[in-house]
């Protein structure tokens, strides 16, 4: 079978060798000049085409999680129930993979007991029965599911709690995304706060 002749540019040879791919190429001093094999060329290049691995023909292969906290009423004039929920969304088109975990700093003033049965918080539809609640956390209330969200999906949890004023004030909530969840590595974009005003009636 006849050799083929290609010249390619050392950018172009590191740039393919830095994807990982095998290129079958071997250099002799400053020399670009670099037989193949025909069938190295081929099998290069099917290769190439199916690594699932590979940036060029997928996505990042790495989910990224972030997260939104909602306070449906930023006000607590007195004792007030209301609708708290944590939507967690996969941003980078890769489904997760492992187990996810999201916490919430505790409140003495903030209390609830979770429901795994809601599946409306006011008038947001959330996932509370993929979520197990752990509120044994000095702490933290935390909440961690191992099923998987889809690429560009989202699951929400949905709490109602009684807030009680002890006071007059402004407090601020936040809800994280713990760094790792699902085989994510991004930390940057992982919690989300909301403020609160609270009269004391």
């Amino acid at each position: 079978m006849t050799s083929t002749k290609f010249t390619l540019s050392l950018l172009a040879i590191f740039f393919m060798n830095s994807l990982g791919f095998s290129t079958g190429v071997e250099l002799q001093g400053n020399n670009t000049s670099i037989q193949l094999q025909e069938e190295t060329i081929l099998a290069t290049a099917a290769s190439s085409i199916t690594q699932s691995n590979s940036p060029l023909f997928s996505g990042s292969m790495i989910p990224d999680l972030t997260c939104t906290l909602n306070i449906l009423s930023s006000i607590m004039d007195g004792s007030t129930f209301e609708f708290v929920i944590i939507d967690v969304y996969e941003v980078a088109g890769d489904a997760t993979s492992g187990e996810i975990t999201v916490t919430m700093p505790k409140d003495p003033n903030l209390t609830f007991t979770y429901d795994t049965n809601m599946v409306l918080a006011g008038p947001y539809v959330v996932n509370n029965a993929d979520w197990t609640y752990d509120g044994t956390n000095s702490a933290f209330h935390v909440w961690t599911t191992s099923n998987a969200i889809n690429a560009n999906g989202k699951s929400s949890i949905g709490v109602l709690f009684n807030y009680v004023p002890n006071g007059d004030g402004i407090t601020t909530y936040a809800a994280s995304v713990f760094l790792g969840s699902g085989g994510e590595t991004n930390g940057s974009n992982n919690s989300d706060n909301q403020t609160v005003t609270y009269f004391q009636q």
